[in-house]
């Protein structure tokens, strides 16, 4: 089965600022939606596991051709709460995003 799946794990505030975390998983597909709850996105950081982890293989460390969709990748801030990415097949990971 095809799915990408994403969850927001933790939430906090840092002044007028939130910090949301959250997993995602890529199981037979190229990337997905994250919703990271925030309005706007200032900040937004993949941290992937080879081999979705599987097998006590959890490599971890940003997996070159994580990216967000649409060439905003590196083009700060994102307005709305949802990121897409474009990842390589069968990975799972943690995601950071810092905004408001």
């Amino acid at each position: 089965m095809s799915d990408f799946t994403s969850t927001i794990t933790e939430k906090t505030v840092f002044g007028n600022l939130r910090s949301h975390f959250g997993t995602f998983t890529s199981s037979g597909v190229t990337g997905g939606p994250i919703d990271t709850g925030l309005d706007k996105i200032l900040f937004w950081y993949p941290v992937t596991y080879k081999d979705g982890g599987a097998n006590g293989t959890t490599s971890a460390g940003v997996v070159s051709g994580v990216v967000i969709s649409g060439g905003t990748s590196n083009t700060f801030p994102v307005s709305g709460t949802n990121i897409e990415i474009i990842c390589p097949v069968d990975i799972s990971g943690s995601w950071f995003a810092h905004g408001r």
